[in-house]
């Protein structure tokens, strides 16, 4: 606790005495052992006394800190209600500039397509010209045309080379600088029964498939254990003890 803090300053003098005197029902307790019906009769009223003790400074503690947390409700509400209208605005903004994006993207892409498609078009012309090219320089070679066999194939390589470099430039981003998109998506199951055997049928996504166990626990203690057995499910009896002062 920070020692600017006097536990003084927020507990009064009843109050503390209160916690003081609770614990006086602990004393010299280490270990119970209930050997007849008389020490067991007096455990229960130690027990209850327990609980009555536990039941008033849990009172009193609430009412020395309500203040306080109402004060911190106060200035939470006060913030929280900026910041909320803070992060509706961003919202509203961010999902008219990612529309944009988006559609930017989309034309991108299309574009994009449209220069890779052009870039594979010259590419094919320029080897199919580089093939007539091929073709004369072995026609001139056979007809001792040397001359004409060396211009046939600077031509060919010309071509080969400028095929081999034709590519589809790319389109430079369009978005703001500092703004980016990290993945994220919704899963929605539209069949059940499908989905836990198709989960199960593999090691990678079988550990997705949860058992409620919160719910098996209310349908047990709804029965109080009397009836439940399934295959690969147990139930560890842990009954808690009541006492009424």
């Amino acid at each position: 606790m920070s020692e600017k803090v006097k536990l003084s300053e927020l507990i009064n003098a009843d109050s503390q005495k209160k916690l003081s005197d609770s614990l006086t029902l602990l004393e010299s307790l280490e270990s119970v052992e209930i050997k007849n019906q008389d020490q067991y009769g007096k455990a229960i009223d130690i027990q209850k006394s327990i609980k009555g003790a536990l039941k008033d400074i849990e009172s009193d503690r609430k009412e020395i800190v309500k203040p306080y947390n109402d004060k911190v409700g106060a200035i939470n509400f006060k913030y929280r209600s900026v910041k909320d209208r803070l992060s509706l605005g961003n919202t509203t903004i961010g999902n008219a500039t990612r529309i944009w994006d988006q559609e930017q993207l989309r034309k991108k892409q299309l574009e994009q397509k449209k220069r890779e498609a052009e870039a594979e078009e010259k590419r094919r012309k320029l080897e199919e010209a580089a093939e007539k090219e091929a073709a004369k320089v072995e026609k001139y070679t056979e007809e001792g045309r040397d001359d004409l066999a060396e211009k046939a194939q600077a031509r060919m390589e010309d071509k080969v080379e400028e095929a081999s470099t034709t590519v589809a430039a790319e389109i430079e981003e369009t978005k703001a600088v500092g703004v980016s998109y990290r993945y994220d998506c919704e899963v929605e199951v539209i069949d059940g029964n499908l989905a836990i055997k198709s989960l199960l049928a593999s090691p990678m996504t079988a550990p997705f498939v949860l058992i409620d166990t919160k719910g098996l626990k209310k349908m047990v203690k709804a029965a109080k254990g009397k009836w439940f057995d399934i295959p690969g499910i147990k139930v560890i009896d842990k009954s808690t003890q009541v006492i009424r002062s």
